[in-house]
Order: structure tokens, then sequence, then C-alpha cells
């Protein structure tokens, strides 16, 4: 079971994530990158913080990664 689940994650991260990603431009990463430190949500303060971008250019990357569905 143990060997099964790991091979379903493996198969999950390579097929469905990784072809997420690779149409992710670089500064997508970087804020992907950014939110991912938080368990939870992450504010907005928080990314422009992380990242040194202005607010209006994290309003717009949250949208597009919306859009792209590799955010909620």
């Amino acid at each position: 079971m143990d060997r099964a689940a790991a091979a379903a994650i493996r198969r999950n991260e390579r097929v469905v994530i990784e072809a997420a990603l690779a149409t992710a431009s670089k500064k997508d990463l970087e804020f992907l990158h950014a939110m991912a430190v938080d368990e939870g949500t992450s504010t907005a303060a928080d990314i422009v913080r992380r990242t040194g971008s202005k607010p209006t250019l994290v309003a717009k990357y949250r949208t597009r990664l919306q859009a792209a569905g590799l955010i909620e």
C-alpha cells in the first residue's frame, strides 16, 4: 500500500503539477514560491514584503495565477 501511494504521488507530481507549472513564467514561479512559505492563505502584504513588488503587481499576479488554476 505504501509503495502504491508513493507511486501515485510521484505520478501526480509528474503529470499534473509539472504540466501546470510548465507554462508558468519566472515571475509566476517567484510569486508561487513566496506563497508557499505560508501554511494557510497568503496575504497580499506578505507577498509584497517577500517579493519586493508593488501591491498592484501582486494583485495582477494573483489574478493571473487564479486564471491559470495554480492558486485559489
